[in-house]
């Protein structure tokens, strides 16, 4: 992962309600619209927009069932580049 990929998915990822949705599909598993409207307490336009951004950065995936989940190898992925030691030169 990318220095910019990174810090685009941290910019997602700086709203407290898609970290809840994002912990909460990643441990619960697969969830329905109606289950993460109650999960994260927004109206069905607040959501459909969260989820949409979410999709778009492939951190949640849509099931051919209209469930959601985590897309655990992206997550997992910028975990790694959070733990994985830079390579830059400090100056």
């Amino acid at each position: 992962m990318h220095k910019d990929e990174a810090a685009y998915l941290f910019g997602i990822l700086s709203d407290p309600i898609i970290v809840k949705i994002i912990k909460f599909l990643y441990v619960k598993g697969p969830l329905s619209f109606n289950d993460l409207g109650v999960v994260s307490d927004l109206n069905e336009m607040k959501l459909n927009a969260t989820l949409d951004k979410l999709c778009l950065a492939s951190l949640v995936l849509r099931t051919e069932t209209e469930m959601y989940r985590v897309n655990k190898k992206k997550v997992d992925e910028l975990m790694e580049f959070v733990r994985t030691p830079c390579e830059c030169t400090s100056k």
